[in-house]
């Protein structure tokens, strides 16, 4: 979880795609990143389509997981 939020892009927030204050949970597969201002726009909503927008933590963090 630390190199998720570690290796968060510039400019990006961590973002959990089913939001904690909706009861999802605090795991790596309920975590992306947004632009901030995307983020703090979505807040706690779970219906609202932020797609064209994520940057998958899977795709920034290839091959960092193997040291």
């Amino acid at each position: 979880m630390r190199r998720i939020y570690e290796a968060c892009p510039d400019g990006f927030a961590v973002d959990h795609i089913y939001p904690l204050a909706k009861g999802g949970r605090h795991e790596p597969e309920n975590l992306q990143y947004l632009p901030v201002l995307v983020n703090l726009r979505k807040g706690a909503q779970v219906d609202v389509d932020v797609s064209q927008y994520v940057v998958r933590w899977q795709d920034t963090l290839v091959g960092t997981f193997n040291d």
